[in-house]
């Protein structure tokens, strides 16, 4: 667990994801301030496109995958991505409801543990790494 958090990989996954959280705000407040979409609609469509760059960005970049099943692993991306949001409530929820944690304070944890989580789904079941060697920082 440790080599795979102090991996390349992972510092680029973790980059990837701080940028598609950039341009996600970033997107909705163009969408929202000056197309005049309704905040919700320009919410689900900055979403779509940020989970499509970061798809393709950790698909080409992170992971270096040139399988042609770019479809198919959207789709589990998608999932992974799910399951992800599931642990991050979860923890979120946990920490605040049963250990008091401040709400800000505990997003930290959950968000790391999904971070963690989805890195691992991603490598071994949509980019199928072929052995268990990271490239160390």
């Amino acid at each position: 667990m440790v080599k795979m958090i102090m991996s390349k990989q992972f510092l680029k996954y973790i980059m990837v994801g701080g940028l598609a959280t950039l341009l996600d705000f970033i997107f909705l407040y163009i969408l929202v301030e000056f197309v005049h979409l309704h905040y919700l609609l320009a919410a689900i469509i900055s979403i779509v496109v940020i989970v499509w760059i970061s798809f393709s960005l950790n698909k080409f970049w992170t992971f270096a995958n040139s399988e042609k099943k770019y479809f198919q692993q959207f789709i589990k991306y998608i999932i992974s991505h799910s399951v992800g949001l599931a642990i991050n409530l979860l923890i979120l929820a946990s920490l605040v409801q049963f250990f008091h944690l401040w709400y800000l304070f505990a997003k930290i944890f959950a968000t790391f543990a999904a971070a963690v989580t989805n890195f691992w789904l991603v490598k071994r079941f949509i980019f199928l790494a072929k052995d268990d060697k990271f490239n160390h920082i």
